[in-house]
């Protein structure tokens, strides 16, 4: 019996559900049970437990910026990073795409953009 419930094939099936468990009970913030069996979390439940183990990155909502030294030259250029893609923006080199390939960057263009440069602009 014992040698049964150890199978490879049931291990696995083990993982995965240990995997989801552990994920849906991380955060403090969860989904209904029926939803969580069909959400992409539960899928990715493994992938997602090695991350969390071999992150340095502590699990809290906000990371303090003073934990990555390698994002000072971003916030200390933020100004000249700003002023060099309002004038690629200008020159027409910063548009949607031509043929409605890439929605992450054309959704960005058209909803934040529209917002953010007339602010800037002033």
């Amino acid at each position: 019996m014992l040698k049964q419930l150890l199978a490879p094939q049931l291990v696995v099936i083990y993982f995965l559900a240990a995997s989801a468990i552990y994920v849906h009970f991380r955060g403090r913030e969860r989904l209904r049970i029926a939803r969580q069996f069909g959400d992409h979390s539960t899928f990715l439940a493994p992938y997602n437990v090695l991350m969390y183990a071999g992150s340095a990155v502590p699990n809290e909502p906000v990371v303090s910026v003073d934990r990555f030294p390698e994002l000072a030259k971003l916030r200390d250029n933020w100004e000249t990073i700003r002023d060099e893609a309002v004038k690629l923006f200008d020159e027409g080199f910063i548009r949607p795409t031509a043929k409605n390939n890439d929605w992450g960057f054309l959704f960005v263009l058209q909803k934040r953009l529209e917002a953010v440069l007339p602010q800037m602009v002033r």
